[in-house]
């Protein structure tokens, strides 16, 4: 008797600590509500479902960002299977513009991953483009960054023109120049796929690009920040510093999940501790 009401307090006890862990549900954006702000997945939105906030336009450059709807003249999904899309537009005024929204569907301290669809719809145009975690909706990475994703216009200390370039820091430098060249150059009208595994404790994240018929990972970068927690804003954005025209460029399929083991770990504990005890009661 002892035994199965102490077994019994032991995963009362495992369940409530687990259900933070369960409570972390996936971040989707697929933009299926269209232009809106009244459901989670529109653009601007609102809040739910592990996003803290609707999307939000953080410039000093104009920007605007909307959905693209199969009723839509030049609508062009980015993949096999997808349907709507947020397409940015930049225009080459002031510095810096971003679309961000902030996410608290994972532990910020625990490893997870973010993925998104990228594709350029115009040339650069004297634009880089900048996609990064921050502290607060702005435009470009700071030193409270984790990852930096990065295509320069032009060669620029540690970044190359039009290609793919990751930040990859060091533990007491959270100087910006701090990237390497995947060697993969941005085309216009290519979807590239991005999925990064975010490891908080190791100040650590991969990533791994494909597009077409080609995919490359590139491991253990080092965060910018010097924090092993993550900040909770996404941002999707570009500067400007000798722009000729407008930038466009779109993105779909954005997902932040909590790491698999992590859910795996406390469906089991919810699951294996009763069944220990009807096998002793079984006895």
């Amino acid at each position: 008797m002892y035994r199965t009401g102490t077994l019994r307090l032991v995963t009362m006890v495992l369940v409530v600590g687990t259900l933070p862990a369960l409570a972390r549900a996936t971040c989707v954006a697929t933009f299926s509500g269209g232009n809106g702000a009244a459901m989670v997945d529109q653009y601007s939105g609102v809040a739910g479902s592990g996003w803290s906030t609707a999307w939000t336009e953080d410039a000093d450059t104009a920007i605007n960002g909307t959905v693209v709807t199969s009723t839509d003249s030049g609508y062009d999904p980015l993949s096999a299977g997808s349907d709507n899309y947020l397409q940015l537009t930049f225009a080459n005024s002031g510095q810096y513009g971003s679309a961000w929204r902030g996410y608290d569907g994972v532990n910020h301290s625990k490893p997870y991953t973010i993925s998104w669809d990228f594709r350029l719809d115009t040339p650069l145009n004297g634009f880089d483009i900048s996609i990064q975690d921050r502290s607060a909706p702005q435009a470009i990475s700071s030193s409270a960054s984790s990852f930096t994703v990065r295509v320069n216009h032009d060669d620029d200390s540690t970044l190359t023109a039009g290609m793919w370039s990751l930040y990859d820091g060091v533990p007491t430098d959270t100087d910006f120049y701090h990237f390497i060249d995947t060697g993969i150059a941005v085309q216009q009208g290519t979807t590239y796929s991005f999925l990064l595994t975010v490891r908080p404790a190791d100040r650590e994240y991969d990533a791994t690009i494909s597009w077409d018929s080609n995919s490359q990972t590139f491991s253990d970068l080092g965060f910018r920040t010097t924090a092993t927690t993550t900040p909770a804003y996404l941002g999707f954005g570009a500067d400007v510093t000798a722009g000729s025209g407008n930038m466009i460029y779109s993105i779909d399929n954005v997902r932040i999940i909590p790491e698999p083991g992590t859910m795996l770990l406390a469906l089991l504990t919810l699951f294996a501790l009763p069944m220990m005890g009807r096998r002793r009661r079984a006895r």
